[in-house]
């Protein structure tokens, strides 16, 4: 779960605040129109100017601009998480496990020996010492 910000923390949200002023034109107004060959959207400077109102005038109402940025992050945050950590599986440990059993040189043993014991025999004896020291 992602630490969220205290509604008193001015500082905080006008760090937020700032970045989002900075991110989003940048994203939606030149990044994204100049990858899919689209004219610029003007409402992402609207939303900046909102933004900036709100840092100069009323910093604690950044607060639920946040909150809502928060949530969208901590979703994609969740899916992410996934998707990458499922293609370094897939892509990456999957594939060296099945190379390894093929050629039969995997480190450690698919099934137990049934003539093998787990039971370990104590070597020393029962003593004073060995309840002092057990290990």
């Amino acid at each position: 779960m992602l630490k969220l910000l205290k509604r008193k923390d001015i500082h905080g949200l006008r760090e937020f605040s700032v970045t989002m002023m900075w991110v989003f034109p940048l994203v939606f107004m030149l990044f994204l129109p100049w990858v899919f060959e689209r004219s610029i959207p003007w409402w992402p400077a609207a939303f900046s100017g909102c933004l900036a109102i709100l840092y100069f005038v009323y910093p604690k109402g950044l607060y639920f601009p946040y909150r809502g940025w928060m949530a969208i992050a901590g979703v994609l945050g969740w899916v992410n998480t996934r998707l990458i950590l499922g293609l370094a599986f897939f892509a990456l440990i999957l594939p060296i496990g099945l190379v390894l059993r093929l050629f039969g040189k995997l480190q450690y043993q698919t099934k137990p020996d049934k003539n093998k014991s787990f039971w370990q025999k104590s070597h020393d004896g029962k003593t004073a010492k060995n309840l002092e020291e057990p290990f």
